[in-house]
Protein backbone atom coordinates (compact mmCIF):
# COMPACT_ATOMS: atom_id res chain seq x y z
CA UNK A 1 0.00 0.00 0.00
CA UNK A 2 1.26 3.42 -0.77
CA UNK A 3 2.02 5.70 2.45
CA UNK A 4 5.07 7.58 1.29
CA UNK A 5 4.83 10.20 -1.36
CA UNK A 6 6.98 13.12 -2.91
CA UNK A 7 6.11 15.93 -4.92
CA UNK A 8 9.24 18.42 -5.85
CA UNK A 9 7.30 20.81 -8.58
CA UNK A 10 5.92 23.97 -7.63
CA UNK A 11 2.50 25.35 -7.97
CA UNK A 12 3.08 27.09 -11.27
CA UNK A 13 3.93 23.73 -12.68
CA UNK A 14 0.59 22.19 -11.55
CA UNK A 15 -1.36 25.11 -12.97
CA UNK A 16 0.02 24.60 -16.42
CA UNK A 17 -0.22 20.81 -16.54
CA UNK A 18 -3.78 20.29 -15.18
CA UNK A 19 -4.87 23.54 -16.64
CA UNK A 20 -6.39 24.61 -13.05
CA UNK A 21 -6.18 27.25 -10.64
CA UNK A 22 -4.48 27.73 -6.85
CA UNK A 23 -7.50 28.25 -4.17
CA UNK A 24 -6.87 31.28 -2.37
CA UNK A 25 -6.15 29.55 0.45
CA UNK A 26 -2.65 28.33 -0.66
CA UNK A 27 -1.80 32.10 -1.68
CA UNK A 28 0.72 31.86 1.83
CA UNK A 29 3.35 29.79 1.98
CA UNK A 30 2.66 27.23 -1.38
CA UNK A 31 6.12 25.77 -1.00
CA UNK A 32 4.60 23.89 2.56
CA UNK A 33 3.32 21.19 -0.28
CA UNK A 34 6.74 19.96 -2.37
CA UNK A 35 8.80 17.51 0.00
CA UNK A 36 10.49 14.58 -1.54
CA UNK A 37 9.34 12.66 1.45
CA UNK A 38 5.59 12.78 2.14
CA UNK A 39 4.85 10.26 5.02
CA UNK A 40 1.40 9.62 5.51
CA UNK A 41 1.36 9.02 8.63
CA UNK A 42 1.92 12.21 9.53
CA UNK A 43 -1.39 12.87 7.88
CA UNK A 44 0.46 16.19 6.00
CA UNK A 45 -1.94 19.02 4.20
CA UNK A 46 -1.64 17.71 0.24
CA UNK A 47 -3.01 18.97 -3.30
CA UNK A 48 -6.20 17.64 -4.88
CA UNK A 49 -7.98 18.59 -7.38
CA UNK A 50 -11.39 17.93 -6.49
CA UNK A 51 -14.23 16.92 -8.62
CA UNK A 52 -16.92 19.27 -6.81
CA UNK A 53 -14.55 22.47 -8.05
CA UNK A 54 -12.57 20.70 -11.29
CA UNK A 55 -11.35 23.94 -12.20
CA UNK A 56 -9.62 24.37 -8.74
CA UNK A 57 -6.33 23.09 -6.85
CA UNK A 58 -6.28 22.93 -3.58
CA UNK A 59 -5.35 21.30 -0.30
CA UNK A 60 -6.42 18.21 2.16
CA UNK A 61 -5.43 16.28 4.49
CA UNK A 62 -4.18 12.72 3.74
CA UNK A 63 -6.11 10.53 5.87
CA UNK A 64 -10.01 10.33 4.51
CA UNK A 65 -11.96 10.81 7.86
CA UNK A 66 -16.37 10.19 8.33
CA UNK A 67 -18.03 13.03 7.52
CA UNK A 68 -19.80 12.92 11.48
CA UNK A 69 -16.10 13.40 12.47
CA UNK A 70 -13.99 17.26 12.83
CA UNK A 71 -10.35 17.84 12.09
CA UNK A 72 -9.97 19.67 14.65
CA UNK A 73 -10.32 16.17 16.94
CA UNK A 74 -7.71 14.47 14.23
CA UNK A 75 -5.35 13.40 16.22
CA UNK A 76 -7.57 11.60 18.36
CA UNK A 77 -9.47 9.88 15.21
CA UNK A 78 -5.74 9.02 13.39
CA UNK A 79 -4.43 7.07 16.84
CA UNK A 80 -7.54 5.04 16.88
CA UNK A 81 -7.36 4.04 13.23
CA UNK A 82 -4.20 3.57 12.86
CA UNK A 83 -4.37 -0.37 13.00
CA UNK A 84 -6.94 -0.04 9.84
CA UNK A 85 -3.91 2.20 7.73
CA UNK A 86 -5.13 5.75 9.53
CA UNK A 87 -7.19 6.31 6.17
CA UNK A 88 -4.62 6.56 3.53
CA UNK A 89 -5.44 3.98 1.62
CA UNK A 90 -9.25 3.35 0.18
CA UNK A 91 -9.64 -0.19 -1.55
CA UNK A 92 -11.45 -0.08 -4.78
CA UNK A 93 -13.80 -2.92 -4.34
CA UNK A 94 -15.17 -1.29 -1.31
CA UNK A 95 -15.77 1.83 -2.46
CA UNK A 96 -19.24 1.37 -3.51
CA UNK A 97 -20.09 -0.29 0.34
CA UNK A 98 -17.63 1.04 2.65
CA UNK A 99 -19.40 3.53 5.46
CA UNK A 100 -16.78 6.73 4.27
CA UNK A 101 -16.08 5.51 0.39
CA UNK A 102 -20.08 5.22 -0.72
CA UNK A 103 -20.24 8.76 0.26
CA UNK A 104 -17.88 9.96 -1.84
CA UNK A 105 -17.50 7.68 -4.63
CA UNK A 106 -19.79 9.44 -7.02
CA UNK A 107 -19.69 13.28 -5.57
CA UNK A 108 -16.40 13.53 -4.09
CA UNK A 109 -13.41 11.88 -6.55
CA UNK A 110 -10.65 13.51 -6.49
CA UNK A 111 -6.46 13.99 -8.58
CA UNK A 112 -3.83 13.90 -6.56
CA UNK A 113 -0.52 14.70 -8.59
CA UNK A 114 2.81 13.10 -6.91
CA UNK A 115 5.91 13.35 -8.46
CA UNK A 116 6.82 9.73 -7.06
CA UNK A 117 5.63 7.39 -4.21
CA UNK A 118 7.49 4.70 -2.27
CA UNK A 119 6.63 0.86 -2.39
CA UNK A 120 7.85 -1.20 0.07
CA UNK A 121 9.79 -4.72 -1.27
CA UNK A 122 10.36 -7.73 0.69
CA UNK A 123 13.82 -8.81 0.44
CA UNK A 124 15.23 -12.04 0.47
CA UNK A 125 16.66 -12.10 3.70
CA UNK A 126 13.02 -11.12 4.86
CA UNK A 127 13.64 -7.14 6.23
CA UNK A 128 11.96 -4.66 3.88
CA UNK A 129 13.03 -2.46 1.03
CA UNK A 130 11.73 0.59 -0.43
CA UNK A 131 11.27 1.27 -3.85
CA UNK A 132 10.75 4.50 -5.86
CA UNK A 133 8.01 5.25 -8.47
CA UNK A 134 8.55 7.90 -10.60
CA UNK A 135 7.25 8.81 -14.36
CA UNK A 136 9.76 7.86 -17.14
CA UNK A 137 9.64 11.68 -18.74
CA UNK A 138 9.48 13.41 -15.01
CA UNK A 139 5.82 14.28 -15.71
CA UNK A 140 3.80 14.14 -12.37
CA UNK A 141 1.72 11.08 -11.52
CA UNK A 142 -2.03 11.37 -11.39
CA UNK A 143 -3.69 9.20 -8.40
CA UNK A 144 -7.36 8.79 -8.01
CA UNK A 145 -8.61 9.63 -5.06
CA UNK A 146 -11.54 9.62 -2.51
CA UNK A 147 -12.41 13.03 -0.64
CA UNK A 148 -14.82 14.22 2.07
CA UNK A 149 -15.54 17.21 4.11
CA UNK A 150 -15.80 16.86 7.52
CA UNK A 151 -18.18 18.53 10.65
CA UNK A 152 -16.03 21.24 10.90
CA UNK A 153 -15.59 21.44 7.49
CA UNK A 154 -12.37 20.40 6.66
CA UNK A 155 -10.95 18.42 3.50
CA UNK A 156 -9.54 14.86 4.11
CA UNK A 157 -8.87 12.13 1.45
CA UNK A 158 -7.39 8.83 0.74
CA UNK A 159 -5.72 6.86 -2.51
CA UNK A 160 -7.76 4.49 -4.27
CA UNK A 161 -6.05 1.10 -4.78
CA UNK A 162 -6.55 -2.27 -6.49
CA UNK A 163 -4.83 -5.47 -7.11
CA UNK A 164 -1.21 -5.16 -8.49
CA UNK A 165 -0.02 -4.78 -11.69
CA UNK A 166 2.79 -7.54 -13.12
CA UNK A 167 4.97 -4.67 -12.40
CA UNK A 168 3.46 -3.75 -9.02
CA UNK A 169 3.27 -7.42 -8.22
CA UNK A 170 7.21 -7.79 -8.30
CA UNK A 171 8.13 -5.13 -6.41
CA UNK A 172 5.06 -5.09 -3.78
CA UNK A 173 5.30 -8.37 -2.79
CA UNK A 174 3.87 -9.18 -0.25
CA UNK A 175 0.66 -7.66 -0.02
CA UNK A 176 0.44 -7.76 -3.84
CA UNK A 177 -1.87 -4.08 -4.32
CA UNK A 178 -1.03 -1.08 -6.18
CA UNK A 179 -2.42 2.74 -6.37
CA UNK A 180 -4.99 4.23 -9.29
CA UNK A 181 -2.80 5.65 -11.51
CA UNK A 182 -4.53 7.82 -14.21
CA UNK A 183 -3.26 8.49 -17.66
CA UNK A 184 -3.88 12.08 -18.92
CA UNK A 185 -7.31 10.76 -20.55
CA UNK A 186 -8.34 9.44 -17.53
CA UNK A 187 -7.90 12.30 -15.18
CA UNK A 188 -10.70 13.95 -17.25
CA UNK A 189 -13.20 10.94 -16.95
CA UNK A 190 -12.40 10.64 -13.45
CA UNK A 191 -13.74 14.07 -12.43
CA UNK A 192 -16.75 13.78 -14.72
CA UNK A 193 -19.75 14.04 -12.62
CA UNK A 194 -21.62 11.61 -14.79
CA UNK A 195 -20.46 8.56 -14.36
CA UNK A 196 -21.79 5.70 -13.34
CA UNK A 197 -21.09 2.87 -11.45
CA UNK A 198 -19.81 0.64 -14.51
CA UNK A 199 -17.76 3.85 -15.70
CA UNK A 200 -15.71 4.12 -12.69
CA UNK A 201 -15.51 0.23 -11.93
CA UNK A 202 -14.04 0.69 -15.49
CA UNK A 203 -11.59 3.01 -14.83
CA UNK A 204 -10.28 1.23 -11.77
CA UNK A 205 -9.53 -1.96 -13.89
CA UNK A 206 -7.97 0.10 -16.56
CA UNK A 207 -4.18 -0.60 -17.28
CA UNK A 208 -2.22 1.95 -16.74
CA UNK A 209 1.25 1.26 -18.67
CA UNK A 210 3.81 0.07 -16.33
CA UNK A 211 6.22 0.75 -19.21
CA UNK A 212 5.89 4.84 -18.72
CA UNK A 213 7.03 4.72 -15.13
CA UNK A 214 10.46 4.18 -13.54
CA UNK A 215 10.96 2.11 -10.17
CA UNK A 216 14.35 1.37 -8.12
CA UNK A 217 15.55 1.03 -4.61
CA UNK A 218 16.36 3.72 -2.52
CA UNK A 219 17.45 4.61 1.49
CA UNK A 220 16.05 2.15 4.30
CA UNK A 221 15.58 5.05 6.27
CA UNK A 222 11.89 6.86 5.11
CA UNK A 223 10.81 2.92 6.74
CA UNK A 224 10.02 4.06 9.81
CA UNK A 225 5.99 5.56 10.31
CA UNK A 226 6.85 8.58 11.93
CA UNK A 227 10.76 9.19 10.83
CA UNK A 228 11.06 11.63 8.13
CA UNK A 229 13.85 12.40 6.05
CA UNK A 230 12.93 14.96 3.62
CA UNK A 231 15.90 15.86 1.85
CA UNK A 232 16.64 15.07 -2.32
CA UNK A 233 18.49 11.71 -1.34
CA UNK A 234 15.78 10.35 -0.15
CA UNK A 235 14.63 9.28 -3.99
CA UNK A 236 18.43 8.55 -4.81
CA UNK A 237 18.97 5.07 -6.04
CA UNK A 238 20.75 2.63 -3.48
CA UNK A 239 21.76 -0.71 -4.54
CA UNK A 240 21.18 -3.83 -2.34
CA UNK A 241 22.50 -7.28 -2.60
CA UNK A 242 19.24 -9.26 -0.73
CA UNK A 243 16.16 -8.00 -3.40
CA UNK A 244 15.54 -8.73 -7.06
Amino acid sequence: MCYKSSLIVDLEFLEERYQVKRSPKLKKDPARFQSYHFNGFNHPDMLIIPQQRPEVITDAIWGIMPTNQRVADKEEYYKEVSRYGAGLNARSEKAFDHFIYRTSIFEKRCIVPFSGFFEPHKGKDGKSYPFYFKDKHEDVLSIAGLYSITADRGVTFALLTKPASPLFERIHNVKKRQIILLDKEREKEWLNPDLSQTQIKEIFDYPYDDDSLITYPVTQEINSRKYHLDNPEVIQPVEYTNII
